[in-house]
């Protein structure tokens, strides 16, 4: 009620989010949301109402935030701070020996976090998805050499992503400064930096997220 008598506004899709919720209380509210929907469609307010909860509250809101934590620059937000600095130590851990079984044991800490399930990153705006999963994907020389050179490409990228510019440009080209319709801060795979396009969009008359989608299935 409040967004449509503050926002004005009738359409639009309610999440109720919760990391745990006890099974058998969750079965319970989820039998009530069909009676809330139909109860906000007789007051004329097409919202669709939506449970987030458990595993899929991993999956859908912790997997793509973890995903995206790289790219913030802003560090007020804490969670946001927390995983930046979790994996920063995680990776200098990785050189230290490997631990025992005794060790090993007492920890359940992972020693690095990254989204492992596509389904996950399909709450991620197409923008922070590309640029996230691009971005690990060169760093860790997930993507071979020769679909970097297509990927620089006009053509490549248009048939495989739909995006109207190459999907990478080296750093090279522009001295290492940030060019039009690519983010700044170039990624370096195989000794070259690259710049991403940044031009990604995701609505009706022109939406490239099933065209991405499709292109990292197939690398997963």
């Amino acid at each position: 009620m409040c967004l449509y008598g503050y926002f004005d506004i009738k359409d639009g899709e309610i999440i109720f989010p919760s990391p745990k919720i006890n099974p058998s209380v969750f079965v319970a509210i989820m039998e009530y949301i069909p009676h809330i929907q139909k109860l906000l469609h007789n007051a004329g307010l097409k919202y669709k109402v939506r449970m987030i909860a458990n595993e899929d509250f991993n999956e859908k809101i912790i997997q793509p935030v973890i995903a995206s934590s790289s790219l913030v620059a802003d560090t007020s937000e804490l969670f946001m701070r927390s995983m930046q600095m979790f994996n920063l130590f995680s990776r200098k851990k990785q050189t230290t020996p490997k631990p025992s079984i005794t060790q090993i044991k007492k920890t359940s800490i992972p020693e690095s976090i990254e989204v492992t399930k596509i389904e996950g990153l399909n709450e991620m705006r197409i923008g922070a998805l590309v640029r996230s999963t691009v971005t690990k994907m060169l760093s860790n020389h997930e993507i071979t050499k020769e679909e970097i050179e297509l990927m620089q490409t006009a053509h490549y990228s248009r048939e495989t992503f739909h995006i109207q510019y190459p999907l990478l440009r080296k750093a090279s080209l522009s001295n290492g400064q940030k060019v039009l319709r690519y983010w700044a801060g170039a990624v370096e795979a195989y000794g070259e930096k690259y710049f991403i396009c940044s031009e990604w969009y995701e609505n009706p008359q022109n939406n490239d997220r099933p065209y991405f989608m499709k292109w990292l299935s197939l690398r997963t």
